[in-house]
């Protein structure tokens, strides 16, 4: 069942535009070069709840998973990717951090990728944003810490997009949300609207604390210790097994673009890509034409970029560029416009077919 009002076009520009990568599980962009040494975990999911990171000498992003429930009668959760309706879920509290002089790591920005609440009547899905936006009733956001109200955001209608499952936060309001986690005294974002609390996210301030202090504080400190040792001007001999694996799989640039990143064989981008390439890509002329010349040309360009730090940069660039957006459309059914992207990038690499 599809929510009404929600435009599939309008939910994958939104994703697009979020702070990193839409699987829930996912980290954000990161700011930093390719070569930059770096200490990650990417292998987080729905399934085993870990942590997924990306830790430099003095940043770091990662994605925290968090228990979502509804606490409305008539009241459901909806995420395709947790399998439609739920009454319990998980959302995801993304946040990007910086380490000061003092050692204390502070957060730059955040947001919290949650499933859409929603309304149930008469079989039918009506978001609760988006209906109380459109009576006019205040809707928002109220973050507590300790048992105690702290903050609030307000979705002002034509503002807030109440048909995105991801809201991104400014310094501030990250800076409020990690420094309440870190007390471990309990936090809660709560969605209310009209006075009643239709979810809540309940994130184990626990659990969260012990993983900044004995998982990605020592992963900074170790990304650290590695630059001072001469840094990481070459490729790591694990992300070069990994790009080499891959490479035995067909899918050379976008194999070697998920390799600088970090990402594994079996990573949600190579296996939406290699789907459809054997699927929808295949099934008529210009599509196997397209196949032919990437499995021709490509392999060459790929060990190219690979093997300069200059071609890792870029390789990280068209990650972003092409192979984000490529898989999101093709999740989306949008397989037309991943044709054209994936065109886009083999011009910009291969230059013009003859």
């Amino acid at each position: 069942m599809q929510l009404k009002l929600l435009n599939t076009r309008r939910r994958l520009l939104a994703a697009m535009a979020a702070l990193g990568v839409t699987s829930i599980a996912g980290i954000s962009r990161v700011s930093a070069q390719a070569d930059d040494c770096s200490v990650s975990y990417l292998d987080g999911d729905l399934d085993n709840r870990q942590t997924n990171y990306r830790a430099f000498a003095d940043t770091a992003e990662f994605a925290f998973l968090a228990r979502i429930e509804v606490l409305a009668e008539q009241t459901v959760l909806f995420s395709q990717e947790q399998g439609g309706e739920i009454e319990t879920g998980v959302a995801a509290i993304k946040l990007a951090v910086r380490r000061s002089e003092d050692g204390v790591l502070r957060a730059e920005k955040s947001a919290i990728q949650w499933p859409i609440t929603a309304l149930k009547v008469d079989g039918q899905l009506y978001s609760v944003i988006g209906e109380a936006q459109a009576q006019g009733v205040p809707v928002g956001i109220i973050f507590s810490g300790g048992g105690e109200d702290i903050g609030e955001i307000l979705f002002e209608p034509g503002v807030f997009d109440p048909q995105t499952e991801t809201i991104d936060l400014n310094s501030q309001v990250s800076g409020i949300m990690h420094e309440a986690m870190m007390q471990r005294r309990g936090f809660s974002v709560r969605l209310v609207a009209g006075g009643t609390i239709y979810s809540s996210i309940q994130p184990e301030t626990m659990a969260y604390a012990d993983f900044i202090e004995s998982t990605l504080l020592p992963a900074m400190d170790e990304a650290r210790r590695m630059e001072a040792e001469g840094g990481c001007s070459m490729m790591s001999d694990e992300a070069m097994q990994m790009y080499l694996e891959m490479m035995e799989e067909d899918c050379f640039l976008t194999s070697a673009c998920c390799a600088v990143i970090g990402l594994n064989d079996r990573c949600w981008e190579l296996e939406t890509l290699r789907k459809f390439r054997d699927g929808w890509l295949s099934s008529f002329a210009e599509g196997r034409a397209d196949i032919a010349r990437y499995y021709r040309e490509a392999p060459a360009v790929a060990q190219l970029l690979v093997s300069s730090p200059a071609g890792r940069r870029r390789l990280l660039g068209l990650y972003w560029r092409y192979i984000i957006p490529s898989a999101l459309l093709v999740k989306a059914g949008a397989n037309r416009m991943a044709h054209r992207l994936y065109r886009k990038m083999m011009v910009d690499l291969l230059g013009p077919s003859v």
